[in-house]
């Protein structure tokens, strides 16, 4: 006795693909892609802070990254005063260029970045301003002109850690290809579920009654 796959489950069973595709994250999510002949690093989420590490210590954020070393600056201003929350352990390197590299010394130009939300990180801890408000939204983007993953010395894949005194709240960093590659592999995904829905649709065909031998 066959059995059929019914229209539902197949549907059931791609939406858990795709959810599946895109990892889930709780804290703040980094992404880079390259857009047309630029790098756009988009930055999301939000934190539940717990006891920082320390407190009042003076930084400078200038929308720059050095890979290798690893560090990222999420903003632009004068001087503020910061927490600093350690890592469970020390985040790692997510490229090859270093204070020298074109990311760096050229910095990225900032847009919907308001002052509280400004941070940096490194090997050892993020700092964010003492202003910064636990649980507030974080968003905003920053662009590297006629740059490439290359260029900026950036290795594709997924980079994340937490927070000492709450590993639940993370710092998750995405080098991922151009948005139209992730595109088109769900539209694959789609594709293939409809074939399938097909092929089970044209399986259920009626009977055959039997013919009355004379």
């Amino acid at each position: 006795m066959k059995k059929y796959v019914s229209r539902s489950a197949l549907i059931v069973g791609l939406a858990a693909a795709i959810t599946t595709a895109v990892p889930a994250f709780a804290g703040i999510l980094i992404s880079f892609e390259e857009v047309g002949s630029d790098v756009v690093a988009t930055v999301s989420g939000s934190l539940t802070l717990p006891a920082p590490t320390s407190t009042g210590n003076s930084i400078t954020i200038n929308n720059g990254i050095a890979p290798d070393s690893p560090f990222f600056e999420f903003g632009v201003g004068q001087s503020i005063l910061a927490d600093a929350y350690n890592w469970t352990s020390s985040f790692p390197a997510y490229g090859t260029e270093g204070f020298s590299g074109p990311g760096w010394v050229n910095k990225g130009t900032g847009s919907g970045i308001a002052d509280s939300e400004r941070f940096l990180f490194g090997s050892a801890n993020l700092q964010l301003p003492t202003s910064f408000v636990s649980g507030a939204p974080i968003d905003g983007t920053i662009t590297w002109a006629n740059q490439s993953f290359t260029t900026l010395g950036l290795t594709q894949g997924t980079y994340s850690r937490g927070l000492a005194n709450d590993p639940t709240q993370t710092v998750t960093l995405n080098v991922v290809p151009e948005p139209t590659t992730s595109a088109l592999g769900l539209v694959s995904l789609g594709c293939g579920a409809a074939f399938v829905i097909r092929r089970a649709r044209g399986t259920k065909r009626a009977p055959r009654r039997a013919v009355r031998q004379s």
